[in-house]
């Protein structure tokens, strides 16, 4: 009886946060970094990039994945646009300047470590242009403008 009520229950989608922000591929995989259909490695398969020099235009994250809106190359060719899915480890930035991590995406936060100037991070998730990065075994929120998620330059 107990498996009866629980096979009509619908499957809730992960909430969505918004974010503003610019990620590029660290993805290991020779044959590129996939972009799915929703939040999650059940989806579909929409599109495979695989220029690692592009960059990423991401307007928000559901637990470890990020929603992707437009992928472009250093030339500004594109090579995606539409809605899709990025699963944020394999995507990194690089920092400006030395940074202190925050425990939350909010200036006052506890630091939680630093991450030097230069240095790339791989994506955990986003908030508005807050961005949760693991560096090393330092993990925690780099502040917006202090980033760079362009993998040719550092942006300064």
């Amino acid at each position: 009886m107990t498996s009866a009520l629980y096979s009509n229950v619908a499957h809730a989608e992960p909430e969505v946060t918004a974010c503003k922000l610019k990620v590029f591929s660290i993805d290991p995989d020779t044959k590129g970094n996939n972009i799915r259909s929703g939040p999650g490695s059940e989806h579909k398969v929409i599109a495979t990039i695989k220029d690692s020099d592009s960059q990423m235009e991401i307007t928000g994250s559901a637990g470890k994945w990020l929603r992707v809106r437009q992928v472009s190359g250093v030339a500004s060719e594109v090579y995606f646009k539409g809605e899709g899915w990025v699963y944020a480890p394999l995507t990194g930035i690089n920092a400006k300047a030395s940074v202190s991590l925050r425990a939350s995406p909010m200036a006052q936060s506890a630091m939680t470590g630093k991450i030097p100037a230069e240095a790339g991070a791989s994506v955990q998730s986003c908030h508005g242009e807050w961005l949760e990065i693991q560096y090393q075994s330092a993990k925690g929120w780099m502040p917006p403008g202090s980033y760079c998620g362009n993998p040719v330059t550092t942006c300064s």
